[in-house]
């Protein structure tokens, strides 16, 4: 058991996250923030919290005002019913919780590609942002955890997913996975509550989209 920050940097040396398009300078001034911390951030009414939380969100919402708000991306990946029955020790309001009060990265730039490449995202453009992986492990460490999931869908399988699918670095099964190709030997690494100072991390930010078999950057929005 256990992948130590050393061996997690030298594998995976940068994390990708995919945002909404025109969310840069949002995410430049406040950080990537979860979706609990978003609706507190914009004190949004109890029914617009309720949209956003209360079960898996089939369309994207947006959040305070168009000159300076946050959007907050749809869940269409994860099916409410094929998550009751994939849950081993929690409920379905207890997942989504844990799922709203994190944000989300990929290890693996084919992950990017595979999310990217979704009926549901294919033909958008987006934003694609790159950040160093170590001094975000490092500064985070009390509220970094990592998956071998993907924990937020449910499409194609429903795999078994429970209060165990985040581990602290100190617990993850890296011993049984490290055999595995980088796209699946750590599928996700998470941060609670979000990155607030996510600007300090970021090496570049991309306007981009899915292109044949690639992703495609349409233009460079900011370079570190």
């Amino acid at each position: 058991m256990a992948i130590t920050t050393e061996q997690l940097v030298k594998r995976y040396p940068v994390l990708y996250h995919m945002a909404e398009q025109g969310s840069w300078p949002g995410i430049r001034r406040r950080g990537l923030l979860s979706p609990i911390a978003l609706c507190k951030t914009f004190d949004s009414p109890k029914a617009v919290r309720a949209q956003i939380l209360d079960q898996p969100r089939q369309r994207s919402m947006r959040l305070g005002s168009s000159k300076d708000g946050a959007t907050v991306r749809d869940q269409k990946v994860l099916n409410g019913s094929k998550l009751g029955g994939s849950l081993t020790d929690c409920t379905v309001e207890e997942w989504l919780h844990m799922l709203n009060s994190r944000v989300f990265f990929w290890l693996n730039r084919d992950r990017l590609f595979t999310l990217m490449n979704g009926r549901e995202y294919r033909d958008r453009e987006h934003v694609v942002l790159t950040l160093r992986t170590e001094p975000l492990v490092r500064n985070y460490a009390d509220k970094v955890t990592l998956s071998a999931m993907n924990t937020g869908s449910t499409s194609p399988i429903a795999h078994p997913r429970g209060l165990s699918s985040f581990s602290r670095l100190s617990q993850y099964p890296y011993e049984k996975r490290r055999t595995l190709n980088d796209y699946s030997a750590v599928v996700e690494l998470v941060v609670n509550d979000g990155v607030p100072d996510a600007a300090k991390y970021i090496i570049r930010v991309e306007r981009a989209r899915i292109v044949g078999d690639e992703i495609k950057c349409l233009e460079v929005l900011y370079k570190g």
